[in-house]
């Protein structure tokens, strides 16, 4: 998640602060891995959202929805794997989960401000 989406205000203070409470609590499963991209990442490698779908725990498709063109699918080879290229690089420039929990209990506390 990068973290403007955490940062940008949408609702009002106190919608923010619960939103963000429920990403803490989501991230306490042992099947929910949230890291935030920080700005000082810099430029995130995918400027669009892309979902990677895989089948027996290894990815054999992208799904993406553009403005423009709607949600599609695509099982090209080429495409997953740029797509899990893409994710793997996004992990890397993203902060830890324990960063992360860090980072968005910060981001939490200025919007209850």
């Amino acid at each position: 998640m990068h973290e403007a989406v955490l940062r940008t205000a949408v609702g009002g203070a106190a919608v923010m602060v619960g939103q963000i409470d429920h990403l803490m609590v989501l991230m306490q499963s042992p099947h929910v891995t949230l890291q935030v991209l920080p700005y000082k990442a810099g430029a995130a490698p995918s400027h669009l959202p892309f979902t990677l779908l895989a089948l027996d725990g290894k990815p054999h498709a992208v799904y993406a929805e553009t403005p423009t063109h709607g949600g599609q699918v695509d099982e090209t080879p080429s495409v997953v794997a740029s797509a899990v290229n893409m994710f793997d690089r996004l992990r890397m420039a993203a902060c830890s989960e324990e960063e992360s929990l860090v980072l968005i209990r910060k981001i939490m506390e200025d919007h209850a401000k």
